[in-house]
């Protein structure tokens, strides 16, 4: 080995590009492995996890409240049921102490069915009653430090005393259910929920009699839903709001499409597999770099291979010596790549959002060790071979140097072009769509703070205190009330007299005030804006035929009227946010509201600096919600512009990661074509030499050395197209509003690619070809 380390010392460029590459890929697979590992076993790891059901609808997870007490006990394929439900940040009062914080609430048989670890009390005795709390490991150190919280008393919404009876120790990173801090009895809330109302607020898990498929119970319940409600139907042909029925299996939920507003996880498995592609694209072009700059060098140690071919070592002698020191380098940079993914590790869970488990399973060293043996057993296998197939005495004439042909470094330069052209083309489509996401018009103002104060109350007297009050802020010059906003509005179904379907739209309703501080054009001014009136769009207009002749529509029930009376015409606007798919057939009204009836948000406008305004108005908050709640209540206070950009905050951050991997990829391959340029030009000295002494110009020889890397990079283009287009195509997919096909972009990403590789190329054939003919000559 020590001739091989004397290599690599006199060959520090060679050496620090193959280590660069294969460690920053190797680690980079490493992470996201253990990524792809942590995200395919979110909610399988528990023991029932393929036997236990969630209930949904439609295109929703999650039922009612009485759902399971109303409809299981005629159905008796359902052989076991449990519910729960979660809200965030509730008020909680310890030692005079306020806490905002994640609670669940479960049925007393939960732990009978999930196999959750608990300290300090019986699994199948507790919640049972009202008067019991579960709290998490992390929220007791968190509130009583060292203590044993076991025994004291927790303050639910200020007003109710619970005493906690045990401790649930912090969820795994593959837990399906998001982390929490206190555990409650579902008869506590479950007061708090309408009994059939509110769908999607109650998770429902059933297990099934032996022999029943969870199409039975699907169909049974679905009959059970049309026959209680007269509105739900069977399935979206009238694109209703509620239809179907659905059981999904527990370890298919986080990944599942439906929608879910409880305390479930939610993951993306199309993320997944993209990341994990770029991660093993970018592992494979650091191989090929490894094993073409490995080939690229046999020439250098062709002499010393020679002299111990005729010192008596055999062929396989030969051939393990490579692979021994090709297993020692693959090993170093694994070791490198485990580092790396060490460090790296807690950037990605921020770009992620999520934690990483870095698991050193038997199959995970099973699989990493075969992957080295791998790595190694070609990169060496591969120049051992080339040797093999010369004699001594060929390399001692030079003939080895004559007839190496190079394939090695044309399929180099063509699977790293692509490669690169790929990334590039998919990491500059995902930084312009974000753009694209970021400043989509919205039709308002959005240089407004909205203030979300559902939990003040939402009657005017309550509401009305918290407007005197922030008006009274010397940065706040004017105040208003809302309920509906367009970018936190839901949908409101609408049923035209002569249509089946039913359409949609996304009603906001706000006081005249809100209405032209959001600063909505108005077009057309059928009738006085009074309270109860609605501003239409232009495209609502089109939709229902709205004019000055039929300025109303919908249904209004039995009534015999209509729900939406048109006072006059908005330009059109967007409603929901930038990420947020609408449903079919939707539109936005503004409707206007009276400012005497209930209201749950604020919209403030305010003077100077930003900073210092919403600073002032979060206090205000503060003190108000201490004065009403007897809790210093942080309310949800945000300037909208700032919120929209927050609600891309995953998408940016993944853009993120696709970017890093495509400057990897560009080092990687900058690097590799740098080192195979001085390889190559090296090799061709001494032709360059003898040119130039016939008369050949420098320019020529340049050229007459980078024209088959020009070359080879423009057929890279050619494979790179059809795989750019459709990794254009995969990228752009899940994002309602999406940019028109990036055909200039992919144009740029070969001009990038051709480009990386002529200033890779051009620096060392320039050199060359400037040196003095002699020198070469002598050289060789």
């Amino acid at each position: 080995m020590k001739s091989y380390f004397t290599f690599l010392s006199r060959n520090k460029l060679y050496t620090a590009i193959q280590f660069f590459g294969l460690a920053i890929a190797l680690g980079t697979v490493v992470l996201l492995t253990s990524y792809a590992r942590t995200e395919f076993n979110i909610g399988n790891r528990q023991p029932l996890s393929r036997q236990l059901y969630a209930l949904g609808y439609g295109d929703g997870l999650g039922m009612t409240v009485g759902t399971a007490l109303e409809f299981f006990p005629s159905i008796p394929e359902i052989k076991e049921w449990t519910r729960l439900t979660s809200t965030n940040e509730t008020d909680v009062t310890i030692d005079n102490n306020y806490y905002q914080a994640q609670c669940m609430a479960v049925d007393s048989n939960f732990f009978q069915l999930l196999d959750y670890p608990l300290i300090g009390c019986d699994r199948n005795k507790v919640l049972t009653g009202t008067d019991e709390v579960i709290i998490s490991e992390a929220f007791a150190r968190k509130v009583f430090g060292n203590e044993n919280p076991i025994g004291r008393t927790v303050k639910y919404l200020n007003q109710t005393p619970l005493q906690v009876i045990g401790i649930l120790p912090s969820f795994s990173p593959t837990e399906l259910l998001k982390p929490i801090d206190l555990l409650l009895p579902f008869k506590l809330q479950e007061k708090d929920y309408a009994y059939m109302d509110t769908f999607g607020s109650t998770q429902i898990f059933v297990t099934l009699a032996e022999g029943t498929t969870p199409d039975i119970v699907s169909r049974k319940l679905l009959d059970k839903y049309t026959s209680y409600w007269d509105f739900w139907s069977k399935d979206e042909s009238g694109n209703g709001f509620l239809w179907g029925s659905t059981l999904t299996r527990m370890d298919e939920i986080y990944f599942s499409p439906l929608n879910r507003y409880g305390p479930f996880r939610q993951g993306t498995q199309k993320q997944v597999q993209i990341l994990f592609g770029i991660a093993l694209i970018l592992l494979l072009s650091a191989i090929i770099n490894y094993i073409n700059l490995t080939v690229s060098q046999t020439g250098k140690r062709a002499h010393e291979m020679a002299t111990r071919r005729l010192l008596g070592d055999t062929a396989g002698e030969i051939v393990l010596r490579y692979l021994a020191e090709s297993a020692l380098f693959t090993t170093g940079c694994f070791i490198g790549g485990c580092l790396i993914a060490v460090i790296a590790k807690p950037y990605f869970e921020y770009l992620l959002s999520t934690q990483i488990s870095l698991i050193y399973s038997f199959s995970t060293v099973a699989y990493m060790l075969l992957l080295l043996v791998g790595i190694a057993g070609v990169s060496g296998l591969i120049p051992a071979l080339i040797m093999h197939r010369y004699h001594p005495i060929d390399i001692v004439k030079g003939n080895f140097r004559l007839q190496n042909k190079q394939i090695f470094s044309r399929l180099f330069i063509i699977v790293q072009n692509v490669i690169s052209t790929v990334l590039i083309t998919l990491g500059l489509t995902m930084a312009v769509q974000m753009h694209h996401l970021a400043t989509l018009p919205t039709g308002y103002n959005t240089d407004l703070v909205f203030v979300k104060a559902w939990t003040l109350g939402m009657t005017h007297d309550k509401q009305v205190i918290l407007q005197e009050r922030l008006q009274a802020l010397p940065q706040v010059a004017e105040v208003a009330l809302a309920r509906g906003l367009p970018f936190i509005c839901g949908h409101n179904g609408v049923q035209q007299p002569d249509e089946e379907s039913r359409s949609w739209l996304h009603l906001s309703d706000m006081d005249s005030a809100a209405f032209r501080m959001l600063g909505f054009e108005v077009l057309e001014r059928w009738s006085d804006p009074l309270p109860g009136k609605t501003w239409a769009t232009e495209e609502t207009c089109r939709r229902y035929n709205l004019s000055t002749d039929n300025p109303h529509f919908g249904k209004d029930g039995d009534k015999g009227g209509y729900t939406y009376n048109i006072c006059g015409v908005i330009r059109d606007y967007r409603s929901l946010t930038a990420l947020s798919t609408p449903m079919p057939d939707s539109h936005g009204v503004v409707k206007v509201l009276n400012p005497q009836t209930n209201s749950y948000n604020q919209l403030v406008r305010t003077v100077g600096d930003r900073t210092e305004a919403l600073a002032a108005i979060r206090r205000t908050c503060r003190e108000v919600s201490n004065e009403l709640l007897g809790m210093p209540k942080e309310l949800e206070a945000d300037y909208i512009d700032d919120y929209l950009d927050k609600d891309l905050t995953r998408e940016k951050n993944t853009v993120m990661l696709v970017l890093c991997f495509m400057t990897i990829s560009i080092l990687i391959s900058a690097l590799g074509l740098l080192a195979m340029s001085i390889s190559y030009t090296e090799q061709q000295s001494k032709r360059i030499a003898l040119c130039k002494v016939m008369g050949a110009e420098t320019n020529g020889a340049v050229w007459e050395l980078s024209k088959h890397f020009m070359a080879l990079s423009l057929l890279a283009a050619c494979f790179a197209l059809p795989l750019s287009i459709k990794a254009v195509q995969t990228g752009l997919e899940p994002f309602y509003n999406r940019i028109a096909f990036p055909w200039h972009l992919i144009a740029v990403a070969v001009l990038t690619t051709v480009g990386i590789a002529i200033v890779s190329i051009i620096g060392q054939t320039l050199k060359v070809a400037r040196r003095n003919p002699i020198e070469s000559i002598r050289t060789e």
